[in-house]
């Protein structure tokens, strides 16, 4: 894409190309003339209000120490424009999203999908370590680097004892109905396990082919179990695993993301302590959506509405801040909207 007009007010950043756009949000592919490197700038366009400020300061605070975890997208510099626009300085990852992966390359095998999601357990249970619930966690979100995965965008993150506005319900959010007023670490370890569900199947458990209401998914979210996977899928342990980690009842599920990432490590009888070991991803710097391997089922995209749902907690980075990544141009609708692109993933964030 070519660059729009913009001015960061920082001289040693200079926009190269646009290379994502939403409803509140555009992220530009720009150099870093100081240090010689590309970086991702995503800055606010929607107008905003001095909460929106606020909260956006908030979520710098929060997100840069996070980015200290070699799991979690770095966050480089945080600012405003000359116009008082916010933006965030990220680093550039041009390797793809999981989702990505998996349209190019259909479902993982099974010790595939556990030793990239362990990391993710790992990175995640950092963030509860800090009190940040990161509640949007799906292969969109987790970025392809050289040294493996690294989650993104924490822009509907939320402290986990404060109360918050509503948000958006993806194919990987706990049932809403049973969590209405309890959300807390396990409500993650719930959507982490339904990632690992789509890494080893291609779709999330309660998708539906042709199905485009929201309210046939938030029904069997409620209601149903998950579906059991076949032993050609995953082993029978894994597969119980997830059956429990998706479990309706908060209170059946491993009790942190730490405990899932140490039962995924463990396998059947494994040493629970024993450190992940990555197989690393082929770079996916720009995927042709439509070129699906024939009789692989692509990962589904969000609903054109979703419905909001109120929830506990004071958001930081909520509302108006939208994360922007890569795929197809697909844009989820509402204020935390979801923008693909086919350049390549970017390191995402608050915005």
């Amino acid at each position: 894409m070519s660059v729009d007009s913009v001015d960061l007010g920082v001289a040693h950043l200079e926009p190269q190309e646009t290379i994502g756009r939403g409803g509140f949000s555009v992220v530009y592919k720009a150099l870093d003339t100081k240090l010689n490197r590309y970086v991702a700038v995503k800055v606010l366009t929607a107008a905003v209000d001095r909460a929106d400020l606020d909260r956006f300061d908030q979520e710098c605070q929060i997100h840069g120490p996070l980015s200290n975890h070699p799991n979690i997208v770095t966050i480089h510099d945080a600012g405003y424009t000359r116009t008082g626009s916010p933006f965030l300085v990220m680093e550039y990852l041009d390797g793809g999203s999981l989702t990505d992966h998996l349209e190019a390359n259909g479902p993982m095998q099974w010790q595939q999908a556990v030793d990239w999601m362990a990391p993710i357990c790992d990175a995640v249970d950092t963030a509860h370590r800090m009190g940040v619930l990161h509640r949007d966690i799906k292969p969109a979100n987790i970025l392809i680097s050289p040294d493996g995965p690294k989650l993104a965008d924490f822009g509907i993150a939320c402290v986990s004892d404060a109360t918050s506005p509503q948000f958006a319900v993806s194919w990987h959010h706990a049932p809403p109905e049973a969590e209405l007023n309890r959300r807390d670490e396990r409500s993650d370890v719930y959507s982490l396990a339904s990632t690992t569900f789509q890494l080893l199947t291609g779709h999330a458990p309660f998708w539906r082919p042709g199905e485009d209401s929201l309210a046939g998914l938030l029904h069997r979210m409620v209601s149903e179990p998950a579906p059991r996977l076949s032993p050609a899928v995953a082993p029978r342990w894994l597969d119980d695993l997830l059956q429990r980690a998706l479990d309706k009842d908060p209170g059946r599920r491993p009790a942190s993301a730490a405990e899932l990432r140490d039962l995924l490590l463990a396998g059947p009888s494994a040493d629970p302590g024993a450190a992940p070991t990555v197989r690393h991803l082929p770079i996916v710097a720009a995927v042709d959506a439509t070129a699906v391997q024939p009789g692989v089922v692509p990962p589904p995209h969000e609903p054109a509405s979703l419905a909001p749902v109120a929830t506990p907690g004071p958001s930081i980075g909520s509302g108006p801040l939208a994360h922007v990544s890569t795929n197809t141009g697909s844009i989820g609708s509402g204020p935390l909207a979801h923008v693909s692109t086919n350049t390549g993933s970017i390191g995402s964030g608050p915005l």
